[in-house]
């Protein structure tokens, strides 16, 4: 066995513990076979299914790995090019996490307000709007979340008052809104969330200080696929997706588990079936309105996205504005992560002339 020298004195007892045939441990969290296999048995483990010794002691290895790689990542403060994990990094599925202070606010602009939505078969959830001081009637953005779950209360409200992106749009006059939507995580083609989501966008447009013609919508990865959805059925101005998980919209993806999610978005013409591409083309031809699509080139997204998905609603006649922040990572367009405040101000003011056309 090789002896190594170790920054981490945990990661050197992993080493010591491997025996010899073993797979050679990863130094990041790349899609290599061993995390490939780790992510199957975490699969495993999650449904309940037996695993050997020898696989529960690779799981219990991986793991442990996991915690101290993410410790080494937290601890560095090089520039490099992120890592991907499972695919949704900086989603915006939680709290906020950014070193970019939220907009300052004139006086009178309002704390979250509780609302509740109703979706057409009763299901009900919660939504919050903070408006800027005055009666308005004022233009208002409707703000979907990423990743596949509901976000809690508090995590909502923290949305709207620590957001970069969200606070400045709060202060050029916007009322935001945050909305969230039914869990698609074990039905991952379930309608309940877009469902959730118009609810939102048309319990916002009754608000009697917002100008029902003026409500847009502005969804992140996940969030982002719910808003193209949005885009052919609501009555909205238009939509702003930033890099949208189109893996679900175009059927390509069909559970919610980590390992297929990265296949697809690494090899997107391998999984787009003929079938699945007309039936893309006829859910484009529904859209109406304008689209936004906010995009950098860091995420695997960007092969399906720039590359198949924008040229065919291009084909279908969408009114379709690409813009490219190079250099990003995943959920810049929220200002989460590593994302800076030149990137926070330059999609604020972009969407913002983008509205205004």
């Amino acid at each position: 066995m090789k002896f190594y020298t170790c920054l981490f004195l945990p990661l050197c007892l992993l080493l010591t513990t491997i025996s010899p045939g073993s797979e050679e441990l990863p130094t990041d969290f790349s899609n290599s076979p061993y995390w490939q296999k780790a992510r199957r048995l975490m699969q495993q483990e999650a449904k309940g299914k037996p695993l050997s010794a020898e696989d529960r002691a690779f799981l219990d290895q991986s793991k442990q790995l996991r915690l101290e790689l993410k410790k080494k990542m937290a601890g560095s403060r090089t520039k490099e090019r992120p890592t991907r994990g499972d695919g949704t990094e900086g989603d915006n599925g939680g709290r906020i996490r950014t070193g970019i202070a939220p907009a300052t606010l004139p006086e009178g602009t309002s704390d979250p307000v509780h609302i509740t939505v109703s979706a057409p078969d009763g299901e009900t959830r919660n939504a919050y709007y903070r408006k800027p001081p005055g009666d308005g009637p004022f233009p208002a953005i409707v703000f979907i979340h990423g990743g596949l779950g509901e976000m809690k209360k508090p995590i909502m409200q923290n949305q709207l008052t620590d957001g970069p992106v969200i606070t400045r749009f709060l202060e050029k006059g916007y009322v935001t809104v945050m909305s969230t939507f039914r869990t698609y995580q074990d039905d991952i083609q379930s309608r309940a969330p877009i469902e959730d989501s118009l609810a939102a966008v048309k319990t916002t447009a009754k608000l009697p200080f917002v100008d029902p013609k003026r409500v847009a919508v502005y969804g992140g990865s996940g969030g982002g696929n719910i808003a193209l959805e949005l885009a052919g059925i609501a009555p909205v101005q238009a939509v702003i997706a930033g890099e949208p998980a189109t893996v679900i919209y175009t059927g390509m993806l069909t559970t919610g588990d980590r390992g297929p999610r990265l296949e697809i978005m690494s090899d997107p013409e391998k999984y787009f079936t003929p079938e699945l591409k007309d039936r893309t083309i006829e859910k484009l031809k529904m859209i109406e309105v304008p689209v936004l699509v906010l995009h950098s080139d860091q995420h695997d997204l960007i092969h399906l996205n720039r590359e198949i998905f924008i040229p065919m609603m291009k084909q279908a006649g969408v009114d379709i504005q690409f813009n490219l922040y190079p250099g990003y990572p995943h959920g810049f367009y929220f200002g989460t992560g590593r994302a800076d405040l030149k990137v926070v101000d330059a999609v604020v003011r972009d969407t913002i002339k983008f509205l205004q056309k």
